[in-house]
């Protein structure tokens, strides 16, 4: 193999010879021809060298465009988690500041009780320092006060037991009327210094009185002597075999200071009824009636009925009134929490009216409520005892409740009565102590107008011309009213729009019947305000378990008032309603101790 490339090398020399280019054989192989040759070779490798890393760059730069895209899927993983924990955070927030609430309700009642027992001891130290003080000048017995709280009927009644001097009787008397609104006397003395303590105090507060005295009795209450129905004996009445089962001392001013089936003397102003309608009206007299005995184990008030298969249930709640005042948002509200059994229809107002058609049969009242009684009877909860509770509720929510009682006269009780003794939410209490009474408040002004445009069956056409007649008309019938009798009778007589607003006088009843905790007073303009702290002030009130907001907003849904306008009422017709409604708004906003601002 050498000897070829030796052969082949030699012949070259010799062409290379042959045609003379000896001298240029040795550049061939010259050292500057070799290192032309490495220069090529390091470009090519540099070259090559190049494209790698430019391969290799491009490579890395789809590695980054890669972790780039998982970094924007993480970020929005991230945010989308983060955003679910903040949710979650929220609703815990929510719910904590609703049981924070709850407690500092809890709380506040808790210290509004203790307030009051407070001022009951301070208002007896008052008293015994007094009488320490007037010892040294007195050698008879002291004065003896005895205080009774009948705690089923939220009221307080006094007995003063001993003789005193007039001065004495003076301060015990308003010690009595600051305490209670029924006060028994046994002397002619002290029925005097009580009549002259009225008569010279500012403001004159309803309350019966009664004297005791050998063989007479002598009544008075707020400077006006009374006929014997008003008589304040309890005992007595305790005692009567008269009264049917289930009509005894059952509420305040009713059973404790007189009978239902008792009339006031004639006073001139009405006819007297006869006693053909007296008998027809005794079918209506609902304190004869018999409560039923509610199912312990129930929250709604409910029992079965005598074949112990059909369920009864009457109303938890009353949403009572006022019309126009936002009642029908407000129940259907209501109705849709998870623990509300809604009935078939708002309104039945069967008390206010409808009971007068139907013999005012009790149970024809609770087959209003067949539908949510079945489901009320369906929803059961269990302990880990085996004891069962049926947790769910129903409600009523006729705006007449409140205050219609236009056939009052006609009533046991009210026979030849210039004012009413038992209306609504006697009978009301009678059935159910523990009903619970939502009141809805707005302007009465506002009211008024809002009643005119949505009356179209009363009202078929309507203008602001002849809504302002009607104003005229109306309050110039009231006032007129209002120069020969008090302003409560004016109040239940006249079937107008515009009493409707005096809602000082219809409160005030339900004050008297209902224990304050039972009764929750709300405005129409503050629940347009803050809906969500509004209902969930109602809710509680209820008993009802706590709504987030969330949950509200799927609740407010369900009912959208369409509302409707007629017309547009005239300043000068504004005038005139705010100008009526002053003085009875400032009435209300003291009844209320000023909780609310004072509609003007």
């Amino acid at each position: 193999m050498v000897s070829k490339t030796r052969f082949c090398f030699l012949t070259v020399i010799h062409i290379a010879a042959a045609f003379e280019f000896q001298s240029d054989l040795p550049s061939f192989f010259s050292p500057s021809h070799s290192r032309v040759d490495t220069s090529t070779i390091n470009q090519v490798r540099n070259a090559v060298s190049v494209k790698e890393q430019q391969s290799r760059l491009q490579k890395m730069e789809e590695l980054v465009g890669k972790q780039e895209e998982r970094v924007d899927h993480l970020s929005e993983s991230l945010k989308e988690q983060l955003s679910q924990v903040q949710d979650q955070m929220l609703a815990k927030m929510e719910a904590s500041q609703l049981e924070e609430k709850s407690q500092l309700t809890t709380i506040e009642k808790q210290l509004q009780q203790l307030d009051g027992r407070m001022d009951a001891f301070e208002n007896v130290s008052r008293e015994v320092h007094s009488e320490k003080t007037d010892e040294t000048n007195i050698n008879k017995e002291k004065p003896k006060v005895k205080f009774t709280t009948i705690q089923d009927v939220g009221l307080s009644f006094a007995l003063i037991m001993e003789p005193t001097k007039p001065r004495k009787m003076e301060k015990l008397c308003a010690q009595l009327v600051e305490g209670g609104r029924l006060i028994v006397l046994d002397t002619k003395l002290k029925l005097d210094a009580l009549k002259t303590y009225v008569a010279n105090a500012s403001a004159k507060r309803s309350f019966y009185v009664g004297l005791r005295k050998k063989g007479d009795r002598h009544l008075w209450s707020n400077g006006e002597e009374l006929d014997e129905t008003f008589w304040c004996n309890k005992k007595s009445h305790d005692n009567d075999s008269s009264h049917p089962e289930g009509a005894q001392g059952t509420y305040p001013g009713i059973d404790v200071a007189m009978h239902s089936d008792q009339s006031c003397s004639w006073d001139g102003i009405s006819p007297p009824l006869d006693d053909e309608t007296k008998k027809q009206n005794e079918v209506h007299d609902l304190l004869r009636v018999k409560k039923p005995t509610f199912l312990p184990n129930y929250k709604n008030p409910c029992w079965f009925e005598e074949d112990q298969t059909t369920l009864l249930c009457l109303p938890y709640f009353h949403l009572a009134g006022f019309h126009k005042c936002g009642t029908t948002n407000t129940f259907s509200t209501i109705a849709a929490h998870q623990d509300v059994a809604a009935p078939r229809s708002k309104e039945t107002h069967w008390i206010a009216g409808g009971r007068f058609k139907e013999n005012s049969d009790i149970v024809k009242f609770a087959t209003r409520f067949s539908k949510p009684a079945r489901e009320i009877e369906s929803r059961v909860l269990m302990s880990s005892s085996g004891q069962t509770f049926h947790p769910l509720i129903t409600g009523d929510g006729s705006p007449s409740t409140v205050c219609h009682n236009v056939r009052w006269r006609y009533l046991p009780g009210n026979y030849n009565c210039t004012e009413p003794r038992v209306l609504n939410p006697h009978y009301l209490y009678h059935h159910n102590p523990s009903a619970k009474i939502i009141i809805l408040i707005r302007n009465p002004t506002d009211r008024m107008i809002s009643a005119f445009n949505y009356m179209t069956k009363e009202y078929p056409v309507v203008t602001a011309e002849s809504f302002h007649e009607e104003v005229v008309k109306e309050i110039r019938t009231l006032e007129k009213c209002f120069s020969v009798s008090s302003v409560r009778t004016c109040t239940y007589d006249n079937i107008m729009q515009l009493q409707t607003g005096l809602y000082h006088v219809f409160i005030r009843d339900w004050m008297n019947v209902f224990p304050r905790e039972q009764l929750l007073i709300a405005r129409l303009e503050d629940i347009r305000d803050d809906p969500y702290t509004s209902y969930s002030e109602i809710f509680d009130f209820l008993d009802l378990s706590p709504v987030s907001r969330s949950q509200y907003k799927k609740m407010q849904n369900i009912y959208k008032n369409s509302g409707r306008t007629r017309f547009t009422a005239w300043n000068e017709t504004r005038r005139l309603l705010d100008n009526f409604y002053r003085p009875h708004n400032i009435q209300l906003a003291k009844l209320l101790q000023n909780r609310f601002p004072t509609y003007t």
